[in-house]
């Protein structure tokens, strides 16, 4: 049973993952760490401004009321204590204190992290759930982080192949909502997890999603990267996957792509090139698998619906191309470039990738 000292800690959002493993290396548990003195705070190189904000804090604090609303949330709790802990997330540098949990966490090391780009293009959709579905059926178990994106594909092939995926999220479970909290009941129904170490109520701020990255790459024995722009917080996910000793997969993508930059730099600096699953798998050591059949890039554009449309359309496909070549691919001028492309993304045909890039 998680001790109700651990829930509470987990609340104090001064203490990192970082300082709780200084705490733990002297206090031992959960409950010496409460009721530490300020004195032995002082002597682990806690500021005294955050020492006195966690003997405020703790003096107005029940955790017997925390641990009766985590219950009546339906959360289940697992500390570093527990059995259930996983046991690659112990290896990491910090890992966290706690993970609240929905759903069945998978007791298995068979686990691979997909991650990518939330302004993914067609390619790095298709390619996400591909390699997801394809590396289930081969017996891992996908995990990622509920992003719009690679992120939401990697989940949704994993489950399209009939298998489980984890989501680990950068906020509190109370604040999944809407869409993203309707596809994450199909994950636990499947028999999938959505796990996060913040309490059920915290919002996500930009520095937690490299803080929740790790825990991708602690549970996993490899990483993919599919798509990630340079910079991007999906870089932090191959960064932490190293300093795990993971290893780390990326896919290449054209060298003219925005989302593709970032892939390729990690090839170029190292990373195991994805070509297919079986590159993933044989990486990791396990068993090459029959390929399925590629889903391959359409070769046909959407029929035209004008005269510019007509001209535009044979130029575009799902690599990026910038308004100015298409203008001069197509004879158009940019600002009938730019009216023709943006009724062509009203009505779905194409993709605005940013920075003036389009695909199909």
């Amino acid at each position: 049973m998680t001790s109700a000292y651990a829930i509470a800690l987990s609340h104090f959002a001064p203490f990192g993952s970082r300082t709780y493993l200084r705490l733990f290396e002297y206090f031992k548990n959960y409950e010496a760490i409460w009721q530490a003195t300020a004195d032995e705070l002082r002597s682990l190189m806690i500021s005294e401004k955050t020492v006195a904000q966690f003997l405020e804090w703790r003096q107005k604090t029940n955790p017997q009321a925390l641990v009766d609303h985590i219950t009546k949330l339906g959360l289940d709790t697992i500390d570093r204590d527990d059995q259930r802990f996983p046991a690659a997330l112990k290896t990491i540098f910090d890992p966290p204190i706690i993970l609240y949990v929905q759903g069945q966490l998978p007791q298995t090391d068979q686990m691979i992290g997909i991650v990518g780009s939330r302004d993914a293009t067609q390619y790095g959709l298709r390619t996400a759930k591909q390699f997801s579905s394809e590396l289930t059926r081969a017996g891992l178990i996908v995990v990622s982080g509920l992003a719009r994106g690679i992120d939401v594909q990697a989940h949704a092939g994993a489950m399209s192949a009939g298998g489980k995926t984890i989501a680990v999220l950068a906020h509190g479970h109370a604040e999944l909502k809407g869409s993203k909290r309707e596809f994450g009941s199909k994950i636990i129904e499947q028999g999938g997890a959505i796990i996060s170490e913040q309490p059920p109520h915290l919002v996500a701020l930009n520095f937690h999603f490299p803080i929740r990255n790790r825990i991708i790459a602690g549970l996993s024995r490899g990483v993919v990267i599919v798509e990630a722009e340079l910079p991007s917080g999906t870089l932090h996910t191959a960064q932490a996957a190293l300093n795990a000793d993971r290893e780390v997969f990326a896919i290449p993508g054209p060298i003219d792509s925005p989302t593709s930059v970032g892939t390729n730099k990690l090839i170029q600096d190292g990373a195991q090139v994805a070509m297919s699953v079986n590159d993933v798998l044989i990486g990791l050591g396990l068993p090459a698998q029959k390929p399925l059949e590629p889903v391959l890039a359409p070769k046909v554009a959407p029929p035209p619906g004008s005269p510019e449309e007509a001209a535009l359309l044979p130029h575009l496909s799902v690599h990026p191309m910038h308004v100015d070549d298409l203008s001069r691919a197509s004879g158009l001028a940019t600002s009938t470039v730019l009216g023709t492309l943006t009724i062509l993304e009203i009505h779905g045909k194409v993709r605005h990738l940013g920075n003036m890039y389009y695909s199909l």
